[in-house]
């Protein structure tokens, strides 16, 4: 089920048909207590993360406002990750050399925070909302861009999609993307994928599109 717009190709089954919102107090699911507690879920706990330069640097021009403009006390679970994103201690190397963020010992992203009400949050956006900054000119575009999926085949002319277990095998992800709760069994009443997914969307193709 195609909708070709322009020079892009919609998979309506996956972006108009398929409803979708990300919300981590529902797809998140903790186990244990301490230093056994586990966290598993989420994009922000299963998945693995490649980072480039260019991105490090986001993250480290990002951390560098927050530190001078914010100004967090220790107490703040910002401040931790404030430090070691400034100090370069977040990321780790895979087998085959590529650079990754790290996760910590009970499984979700070393960048992540536990809020006040105990939801899963990400820093980078926790400090672009507080600085009142774009999201997108500052957060790494596969942890942006998640789950949508969007591939040039062929000069000018693109395809997008989402990242299902309907569409992990033409695309090749790892199975576990399929296994997401928010995306195998999304939240009742979440509202059609193109809609959560609007400001991802525009940031690829423009309002107009």
């Amino acid at each position: 089920m195609i909708l070709e717009l322009e020079n892009v190709l919609v998979d309506a089954e996956q972006l108009i048909l398929r409803t979708f919102q990300c919300n981590s107090s529902y797809c998140v699911k903790c186990t244990g207590a301490g230093a056994a507690k586990k966290y598993k879920g989420s994009c922000c706990t299963d998945l693995q993360v490649d980072l480039t330069p260019e991105e490090k640097q986001k993250f480290a021009e990002l951390a560098h406002m927050a530190k001078v403009k914010l100004k967090p006390k220790k107490s703040d679970p910002l401040r931790p990750i404030i430090d070691r994103i400034l100090d370069d201690d977040y990321t780790e190397f895979t087998d085959d050399d590529e650079e990754v963020l790290e996760h910590h010992k009970n499984e979700r992203c070393v960048l992540s925070v536990m809020d006040s009400a105990g939801n899963l949050r990400c820093s980078i956006n926790s400090m672009c909302e507080k600085l009142e900054l774009p999201v997108h000119e500052y957060k790494a575009d596969p942890c942006f861009l998640f789950p949508l999926h969007y591939t040039e085949y062929e000069k000018g002319r693109y395809l997008v999609s989402i990242l299902s277990e309907e569409t992990r095998h033409w695309i090749d992800q790892h199975p576990i993307v399929g296994k997401l709760k928010g995306l195998r069994t999304p939240e009742p009443g979440s509202p059609p994928a193109y809609q959560f997914l609007r400001y991802e969307i525009e940031y690829l193709y423009g309002k107009k599109f």
